[in-house]
């Protein structure tokens, strides 16, 4: 038989997550806290519960682990059947806190479930000297009341699992059990099944669970001993999905059949739970209305100790669900198990008989010859060390002095960075001026080779007594000579130049750069931006000498190789100038060897046979010395081939080391020339920072302009806003009015009749509707309160955001801004005030319980036809009141369709006269341009005749050609101004036809003004 254990109540632990950003952005509060280090936690500072265990944001992974799970795995050794149950809303970090998605590295972040699978093998292995273990796993998930094999190899269509329950409970015929011998292997499996598992993304959760998953490790122990038992015991890892509003997760389509089917296996487990907890013990317990409570019925009520991790969201926006995962696990803690050891009955039969034998003997032994007592006590004792009265006034002091230090290195380093960034400067400048010194060497190696060349030419072809012709060779060469060391000098002046040009540029560059730094510390921004560009200037010059570094290193690796080659074929070449002459005449003395070969064979071939045998002899001898020579030459002549492939080979990787040097220069330089550029682009970015800085102030002015406007539409807002704040506060009197009235009505309620009174069936009656009115009262100033508490939520995230807006601009948009942020913030203070009231009033309001109450308080048939038609004409009354607010709302709903109509209508013509306001002055400025081109072409004609006149006639011109001339002018001058004129409206009027495209509502406005204008401008052109 099963040895019975004590009776354990579930063990509760609630955990705090921080506020995530959507609910910062919404402007949450944080209504969940912890009270200290005790195990309570209090909502809206008024509703207070009393947990096993507690935990905030503060407590890590770890520590939850260490204080809640270690002690479990102790009872699961000794075996029991453990399990651990997380429940919450969705999105409170239950899959976080129980590890169902862990990613294979067990870090900081690691869930319940990866440290249980590490430290169930670490005991495995402690223990492998008493007992044999074998450790089975499973993995399935509940989706949408369907039971799937998570570790199964077949497609998840055909893994659905069945439920069955025999004497021993419920059980799953066909589940996948995987024997594991690691934890490497489990997290394999766990891995596995998460892949599988389903998830999507909700407006509050990005990967939510749509599944209940239950992960379970089974373990099989074998005591090493001559009884051999036998304990079974099994680990429950539950990960709930999260209950849901799909109002706020904005679940549609499946995701909304699938947040129905969570609520209702919720449902179901909550009322289990409230069944179990509330100390009825004869109460039936709803398990089969659902899977998940079926698959739970062991860990609530049964034989598991069962510990729940209560997950809640400690932002008031989710207040109403936090209450109710806190009720929930409340009950929980109430509900009481009974778990046993799980072994063999015949081996715990055995056992239990070995422990009476053992038992008698020791009392056997006893009464025979006594036992000897033992004790032992503790001699030490913990003595705490008061600190020394000095020891603040020290660390004080320390501290200061490490300020002190700290702004001192801080200072050297702004100092040094400074200074390494002017040596990364002058050592991209000193790297160019190299550059040119070395071309400058390269340049002066070769006229000094031609100038040797020369000079040793002359020397070889000096003669005391020259002829005269080889004189004057002699006079030319030395002229030469003086050209090319002339040429020297017009080199290195070159190159001093250029060195001289460069020392002048860098200068310059200097001294803008220092200029721009005291410029940009005007704003903290462009100088942070700063700061970030130098490092990067910084390291890419860093990076930029690394390379040039190793480009020397290897230019001068090829270079001593190039050079070294080169010499070896000079001297080469000087051994073996003639090689291919004398290779031309091997082949040419091979061919003629050959040929009187050839000819002595054919004499020997066609010799008659009375020729003398002598001659013959001497053929013969003649052949083979021919033989030997031929031989010896092509022997000669290969050796001579060979010499010239090594030259060959020489000349060729000559040239191959002269290509790789030649593009390792190109290299050098693009290198140089980059760090050259980069320094030049740093010192042209801090120059720029003073034109930023204008552009930012002109920026500022325009945002000035914006905000003003924004100013008046924060106004508009916030009008709406007190509006319905003022509603808000009008929907809480009417709630705390309707509670008084209930509570007046229940103590009168509770006062007894007096029989003598004629009228008490009648009374009651009365007293019962009364009352249900003013429950009915009560229920819909909840409801209208749960709707003003979702609009100051709304509210107080309009605001949020728009402080948020504010902190982003710059500080020195003005005292206007912070004024108004003052403002906003004061308002927020002001919401989250009355959002924490109306919870509180709310939350103390349970919706289902006072239903149930209203049904409850009916207690005869005449008492419920009475509220019966009570409630139908509370009904007809609102559904009449409803029907006349609909009519009004369609009535002015028409009324502004109507004025809307009228105002596109008057806005069409507006537009048909504006367009044909325009043609008029397009043809208008038309037939003014061609009149001002005609006029101007008789002035030019006759401008032309006049001059003409005067000169074919040799004479001054007359007093009316002079006032002619004049008037002329005078014309001109007009005409002038007039075209002035002209493109003045034709901008003019082209930046009012975008207003008009972009502000349609005002077209009549800019109808009359550009009337106006037009008016204006054609008569002073007329």
């Amino acid at each position: 038989m099963s040895s019975n254990g004590d009776v354990d109540n579930v063990r509760v632990a609630v955990r705090i997550r921080p506020l995530v950003p959507s609910e910062r952005d919404r402007g949450c509060q944080e209504a969940v806290e912890r009270v200290g280090d005790s195990s309570q936690v209090i909502v809206n500072r008024s509703d207070t519960f009393t947990f096993n265990y507690v935990f905030d944001t503060r407590d890590t992974q770890e520590y939850i682990y260490e204080v809640i799970v270690t002690g479990l795995l102790d009872k699961f050794f000794s075996g029991f059947n453990a399990t651990i149950l997380a429940y919450g809303q969705t999105g409170s970090g239950k899959t976080h806190t129980m590890g169902t998605a862990f990613g294979g590295e067990l870090d900081e972040n690691a869930g319940v479930i990866p440290r249980i699978m590490r430290d169930i093998f670490e005991r495995i292995k402690n223990l492998a000297n008493e007992c044999d273990f074998v450790v089975k796993c499973s993995f399935m998930e509940l989706y949408q009341e369907q039971l799937y094999d998570l570790l199964s190899d077949q497609p998840r269509e055909q893994a659905v699992v069945e439920m069955r329950e025999n004497r021993n409970g419920v059980i799953m015929p066909g589940l996948t059990e995987m024997l594991v011998s690691s934890a490497g292997e489990t997290t394999d499996c766990l891995l596995r099944g998460s892949s599988g598992r389903a998830v999507a993304a909700t407006a509050m959760n990005e990967q939510s669970s749509r599944s209940h998953a239950i992960f379970t490790i089974t373990v099989e122990a074998t005591k090493k001993d001559e009884m051999r038992t036998v304990t079974t015991s099994k680990f429950h890892l539950v990960d709930l999905a999260g209950s849901e509003r799909s109002k706020k997760t904005q679940a549609t389509g499946d995701r909304f059949k699938e947040g129905v089917k969570i609520n209702q296996g919720l449902l179901a487990l909550g009322n289990v739970i409230s069944a179990l907890g509330s100390g009825q013990g004869s109460g039936f317990v709803r398990y089969r209305d659902s899977k998940l409570t079926r698959l739970l019925q062991d860990s609530l009520g049964g034989n598991s100790i069962t510990l729940m991790i209560a997950c809640v969201s400690p932002a008031d926006y989710n207040v109403a669900e936090t209450l109710s995962t806190l009720r929930y696990a409340d009950r929980a803690r109430k509900i009481k198990n009974k778990p046993i050891v799980n072994q063999d009955p015949h081996a715990a039969e055995i056992n239990h008989l070995k422990s009476i034998i053992q038992k008698l003997r020791v009392e056997l032994l006893a009464a025979n010859g006594g036992t000897t007592q033992m004790s032992s006590s503790l001699n030490g004792a913990l003595q705490n060390i008061p600190a020394p009265p000095g020891a603040a006034t020290a660390i004080v002091n320390t501290s200061g002095e490490m300020i002190k230090k700290y702004q001192i290195l801080q200072d050297k380093y702004h100092t040094l960075q400074q200074q390494f960034q002017a040596t990364l400067h002058d050592v991209a400048e000193h790297e160019m001026r190299a550059h040119i010194t070395e071309e400058a060497h390269e340049k002066l190696k070769l006229k000094m080779a031609e100038l040797k060349g020369i000079a040793n030419e002359l020397g070889s072809s000096y003669k005391v007594n020259a002829t005269l012709e080889e004189q004057e060779n002699t006079a030319e060469r030395i002229k030469q000579l003086n050209q090319l060391v002339d040429g020297l000098d017009v080199e290195l002046e070159r190159t001093q130049t250029e060195i001289e040009n460069h020392k002048r540029e860098t200068l310059n560059g200097s001294v803008g750069s220092g200029d721009d730094e005291d410029a940009s510390s005007a704003l903290l921004e462009v100088r942070s931006q700063m700061q970030e560009q130098a490092d990067a200037y910084t390291t890419i010059q860093m990076d930029y000498k690394d390379q040039l570094r190793r480009i020397n290193r290897e230019l001068n690796l090829k270079e001593e190789l190039h050079q070294r080659v080169a010499g070896n074929l000079v001297k080469f070449c000087t051994l073996e100038d003639n090689t291919e002459e004398k290779f031309k005449e091997c082949e040419k003395k091979i061919q003629e060897l050959e040929d009187e070969r050839n000819q002595l064979l054919d004499k020997l071939r066609h010799v008659k046979e009375n020729a003398s045998a002598k001659l013959a002899e001497e053929r013969r001898k003649r052949l083979q010395t021919l033989e030997h020579e031929i031989s010896d030459m092509k022997r000669k002549n290969t050796q001579q081939a060979k010499l010239l492939k090594v030259r060959e080979k020489e000349t060729q990787k000559i040239q191959n080391l002269h290509t790789e040097i030649q593009a390792m220069k190109e290299s050098k330089v693009k290198l140089i020339r980059a760090m050259r550029q980069e320094s030049e682009n740093f010192r042209q970015w801090k120059m720029s920072r003073e034109k930023e800085l204008i552009q930012l102030r002109n920026k500022d002015r325009k945002l000035k302009n914006e905000m003003a406007r924004k100013e008046a539409l924060h106004t508009k807002q916030r009008n709406v806003l007190k509006r319905k704040c003022e509603e808000a506060l009008a929907i809480n009197k009417r709630l705390k009015d309707a509670l008084d009235r209930q509570r007046v009505a229940q103590s009168q309620r509770q006062k007894p009749q007096t029989a003598k009174d004629a009228n008490a069936a009648s009374n009651k009656i009365e007293q019962v509707i009364s009352w249900v009115e003013r429950e009915l009262e009560v229920i819909v100033t909840f409801i209208d309160a749960e709707h003003s508490l979702e609009q100051l939520m709304e509210d107080r995230v309009i605001i949020s955001t728009r402080i948020a807006e504010l902190q982003k601009q710059s500080p020195e948009a003005g005292s206007g801004t912070a004024q108004e942020l003052d403002t906003l913030r004061e308002d927020l203070e002001m919401r989250n005030a009355q959002i924490t009231d109306l919870q509180q009033k709310v939350c103390t309001i349970d919706l289902e319980a006072r239903m149930r109450s209203l049904a409850e308080g009916i207690q005869s048939v005449p008492e419920a036809r009475a509220v019966l038609r009570k409630v139908l004409k509370s009904i007809s009354d609102m559904r009449r009141e409803h029907a006349v607010r609909m009519q009004e709302q369609k009535i002015a709903l028409d009324e502004q369709i109507a004025l809307r109509e009228a105002a596109e209508q008057t806005s069409t013509v507006a537009a048909k006269r504006m367009r044909l306001m325009e043609l008029e002055h397009e043809e208008a400025i038309a037939e003014r341009e061609n009149t001002y081109e005609e006029k101007i072409a008789v002035l030019l004609r006759e401008l032309h005749n006049a001059p003409q006149l005067a000169v074919g006639t040799g004479d001054t011109l007359t007093p009316e050609q002079e006032e002619r001339l004049k008037i002329q002018e005078e014309q001109l001058n007009k005409m002038d101004t007039l075209r002035e004129e002209l493109e003045y409206y034709k901008n003019l009027v082209g930046e009012l036809q975008q207003a008009v495209q972009a502000k349609g509502t005002r077209k009549k406005e800019v109808f009359k003004k550009v009337s106006k204008w037009l008016h204006r401008g054609l008569t002073h052109t007329n």
